[in-house]
């Protein structure tokens, strides 16, 4: 069945926007492995379950937006899209996850140290007082 080309330029669009898309959680999954994994199996693993999950976003989006009409035009739609994606935007992308990715940790530890702050004072009170307890003891 012919599609007219209005749809076909739309389902185009819609494909692009999935490599796109994969290119984005690329990245994302780039910077949560960084150099966690040298290659091993498990490395393999991880990537496998990757693309298994980049498959099924994919297929999701796809049947959403144009009823899971395959045409040659989809698999070089999102090809294109994440290879837009890739030499257009990822540098820059990549680098602000990265400093995303820093200023949370950061913060975290800010958090962290925030909230374990009164345990540690009661705990070196506790500590103190202890401590006195028994040199007095010893003293008398």
């Amino acid at each position: 069945m012919t599609l007219p080309i209005g749809v076909q330029i739309k389902y185009f669009v819609s494909t692009v926007a999935v490599g796109f898309l994969i290119g984005i959680f690329y990245d994302i999954y780039r910077l949560s492995r960084q150099d966690k994994f040298k290659r091993n199996i498990l490395s393999s693993i991880s990537d496998f379950l990757f693309w298994i999950l980049m498959s099924i976003v994919a297929f999701i989006f796809m049947l959403k937006t144009n009823n899971l009409n395959l045409r040659y035009y989809t698999f070089l739609g999102i090809l294109f899209g994440y290879m837009v994606y890739s030499m257009c935007i990822s540098k820059y992308l990549y680098n602000v996850l990265n400093i995303l990715l820093y200023v949370i940790i950061k913060l975290l530890r800010i958090l962290f140290r925030i909230i374990l702050y009164p345990f540690r004072l009661i705990f070196l009170l506790l500590k103190n007082l202890i401590y006195s307890i028994l040199n007095f003891r010893r003293k008398n």
